[in-house]
């Protein structure tokens, strides 16, 4: 999603092969750009592809309610590792 939002169509595709690579279901790749409304995303992952999405914006566009939707699944630690 950060590819995506910066429009770096050469990162989406290797990103996509990355995740093909660690097994993730052709299907799911395909309907990243779906995420929100997919049945291939939990909830979990759903937070973590909008945070990802609004933090690669410029201007960042992350809102206390994308925090707060993270902390229902990921701990501190696990956030700043969304963000590395």
């Amino acid at each position: 999603m950060a590819s995506k939002s910066a429009g770096c169509q050469y990162c989406v595709a290797h990103t996509a092969e990355s995740a093909h690579n660690a097994n993730v279901e052709d299907q799911k790749i395909a309907a990243v750009g779906q995420y929100e409304t997919s049945h291939f995303f939990t909830e979990a992952e759903r937070a973590a592809l909008r945070f990802t999405q609004r933090a690669a914006a410029v201007p960042n566009a992350v809102t206390d309610e994308d925090f707060s939707a993270l902390r229902k699944h990921y701990s501190d630690e696990e956030i700043v590792e969304l963000m590395v």
